[in-house]
């Protein structure tokens, strides 16, 4: 199973936002939860399911169609004597296979063509363009000025910078470096970084900023979610 196409089994499909180890709790909360649906249908709130802080926004989309799969499967399917949990999951999840990635589809797009976000009330602007997505990292060139902060998810990543050049991070400078990110950084921990890319300098790679999915970013005050 990659990042972000659906492969069986399918009980991990919502587990790439911090569920793995979740998984006996997920359970555990879907046949609860089922035990006593509402009596038309199913109404969830996903604030229902206090799993942890670092569940993400992809995780949620893709946790709220596993429980509305686990309702649309029948109660003598889910809990009858030769029906498991799982193959009942597993069922739901090559019906509505289209459905969930039509959902990813939809959460993953961020910049598929140049962003330009409007920062602080000076309304200086920060451009971001999206050059090489894949599963592990989104690449972006970046230009403008301003203060960029990334608050990074837990369990998800940890930061590891290497500098291009002999530029710092502080004053402004052009900042010429890029991030990798790996994991274990608490949930609280932000790292500010104040930038200025002059336009005209705007040119290469060397100016280019790799962001790895599931982060939250924070620019002058604008949350931006980057998948």
């Amino acid at each position: 199973m990659n990042s972000y196409r659906i492969e069986t089994p399918v009980l991990r499909i919502a587990l790439i936002g911090g569920y793995s180890e979740k998984e006996t709790e997920f359970k555990k909360f879907i046949k609860d939860y089922h035990k006593s649906p509402p009596s038309l249908g199913y109404s969830l709130d996903i604030s229902d399911f206090q799993m942890s802080s670092g569940i993400d926004k992809l995780g949620r989309r893709l946790l709220t169609y596993l429980v509305k799969g686990a309702f649309s499967i029948t109660r003598s399917e889910l809990y009858g004597d030769t029906y498991c949990f799982e193959q009942a999951i597993n069922a739901f999840a090559n019906t509505y296979r289209d459905d969930i990635n039509n959902a990813i589809d939809e959460l993953r797009y961020i910049a598929t063509e140049t962003r330009t976000v409007i920062l602080n009330q000076q309304k200086n602007q920060l451009t971001l363009e999206r050059l090489a997505p894949n599963h592990e990292a989104d690449i972006f060139n970046i230009q403008g000025e301003g203060k960029l902060s990334y608050k990074y998810r837990p369990n998800i990543i940890t930061s590891h910078c290497d500098k291009i050049g002999n530029n710092d991070w502080s004053g402004q400078q052009t900042w010429k470096h890029r991030i990798k990110l790996i994991r274990d950084i608490p949930v609280d921990d932000i790292i500010t970084h104040p930038f200025h890319f002059p336009i005209e300098n705007f040119i290469g790679e060397d100016e280019v900023l790799v962001i790895n999915r599931s982060i939250e970013m924070e620019i002058d005050g604008n949350n931006v979610i980057w998948l």
